[in-house]
């Protein structure tokens, strides 16, 4: 147990040192200003707004209903002060690499005989994972989606991907 809090501990480190410089950045002038500050829709909880959050598909060309209530929960909380909006990227991506982390983990398990003691896991096992799952984390392709706000919605969906796989795994391990 100390050995995954030291990996995590490590992961989220290393990860969140990468990319803390996106929490200095202001909103990218592509697609974050029209999707964010410009965005009217975002900026309330009332009745009118909560219905095209969960309704739209025209304005991202995507139906993201969760992503816009973030959005509004963030505005709501924040305003528009870009360093929310990309501090929550970053957490959502720090999220993810602990996720990869203990994905991996339980793929090198499956793949390697059941230990004689079942209560033990493979020397080095945890480490394994860690640095795979740091790879992952500090690829310069992970850059786009922490870096802009617009991409919320792919941290957003990863994240439930991650614990869909991670607990479909978990769900039909060996006895």
């Amino acid at each position: 147990m100390r050995r995954h809090l030291l990996v995590i501990a490590l992961l989220l480190l290393v990860t969140s040192g990468v990319f803390c410089r996106v929490l200095q950045a202001d909103f990218v002038a592509w697609d974050d200003e029209r999707t964010v500050p410009e965005n009217k829709a975002i900026q309330g909880l009332d009745a009118r707004r909560l219905g095209w959050m969960l309704t739209n598909v025209s304005f991202a060309l995507r139906y993201k209903p969760l992503c816009w209530l973030t959005y509004a929960l963030i505005h709501a909380a924040a305003g528009l002060n870009p360093l929310a909006y990309h501090l929550v990227n970053l957490v959502f991506h720090c999220l993810n690499a602990v996720l990869v982390y203990f994905l991996i983990r339980n793929l090198l398990l499956l793949a390697q005989p059941p230990p004689p003691e079942a209560d033990r896991e493979p020397h080095g096992l945890a480490w394994c994972a860690g640095l795979g799952a740091l790879a992952w984390a500090v690829h310069p392709l992970r850059v786009e989606p922490v870096a802009r706000v617009t991409d919320l919605a792919y941290c957003q969906s990863l994240f439930f991907l991650l614990i869909s796989l991670w607990c479909y795994l978990r769900a039909n391990a060996r006895p």
